[in-house]
């Protein structure tokens, strides 16, 4: 059994101390720290959204490489799967809004409207 990260983060690549691993880890806290508190439920959610941002940016950089511009096969096979990466992307955050709005404290609002003249 892996060993868990600090700060609540779900592993998401084998070795963490790798450049990619922690661009993950910050990518991963900077989100969680947007959201807020979220549900445990939450957790591999966040993980395929920093993923998902992570290979984003890879099939960025390899369409920025001369020897794939030069190939329009893989040059094709990269936007489609750039086009099926931001689709994930978008449904990923809309689903983690949804669940970090649905964890606020329900008794905050209850409260806010009592005190209202």
């Amino acid at each position: 059994m892996s060993r868990g990260l600090k700060g609540n983060v779900l592993r998401g690549f084998a070795d963490h101390r790798s450049q990619i691993g922690r661009a993950y880890t910050e990518l991963y806290r900077d989100k969680q720290a947007e959201l807020g508190v979220l549900p445990k439920s939450a957790r591999p959610l966040l993980r395929e959204w920093a993923r998902v941002v992570l290979d984003l940016e890879r099939t960025a950089l390899d369409l920025e490489k001369p020897s794939i511009r030069k190939q329009a096969t893989m040059s094709r096979r990269l936007r489609r799967e750039q086009k099926v990466l931001r689709f994930t992307l978008l449904k990923l955050e809309q689903r983690l809004a949804g669940l970090a709005s649905e964890n606020h404290d329900p008794q905050a609002l209850e409260r806010a409207l009592r005190a209202m003249p």
